[in-house]
């Protein structure tokens, strides 16, 4: 996110909102996308409310945690 948007670490707050930085609902798809690639998770697919910061940090949490409770499918 800091690289795309040009943004440091000081920049940024879990409580920010999305639109302070400047992430609209486009740039906000493309970013989950990123997200995925990143971490290696599906991201849910329900309409869970992404506001802030920490909102996209709980979304990556609670998918780690249910990547991490289920066995592998492979």
């Amino acid at each position: 996110m800091q690289e795309r948007l040009g943004l440091s670490d000081e920049q940024l707050r879990p409580e920010q909102s999305l639109e302070e930085i400047g992430i609209d609902s486009l740039a906000m798809v493309e970013f989950m996308f990123d997200l995925e690639d990143a971490f290696g998770v599906r991201l849910t697919d329900e309409r869970t409310p992404i506001n802030s910061i920490q909102d996209i940090a709980n979304l990556i949490d609670q998918a780690l945690a249910a990547q991490q409770a289920s066995p592998k499918s492979q």
